[in-house]
């Protein structure tokens, strides 16, 4: 069911991603090394944020983004072909 993810706490990827990603504070390299650290040792950990990670981009698909990308597009005026 894939892999955990370890990313930067930035705003976006905590506002998109709340609960499957293993966040780190941006540039901080031994908080990196500390987050990867302790996922290697804990299994049940990586099993967890694995899970949540896969079903948590199970709602994403090109389809939706596409349709909400053009919706997007259509209320700033844009003309469309």
């Amino acid at each position: 069911m894939g892999v955990p993810v370890v990313a930067s706490a930035t705003r976006l990827v905590a506002e998109t991603f709340p609960n499957c990603v293993a966040l780190v504070p941006p540039g901080d390299v031994a908080a990196l090394a500390h987050t990867l650290y302790e996922l290697a040792l804990r299994p049940d950990a990586r099993r967890r944020l694995s899970a949540e990670g896969y079903r948590e981009v199970q709602r994403f698909s090109w389809e939706t983004e596409r349709e909400k990308l053009l919706g997007l597009y259509r209320e700033l005026g844009c003309r469309m072909p």
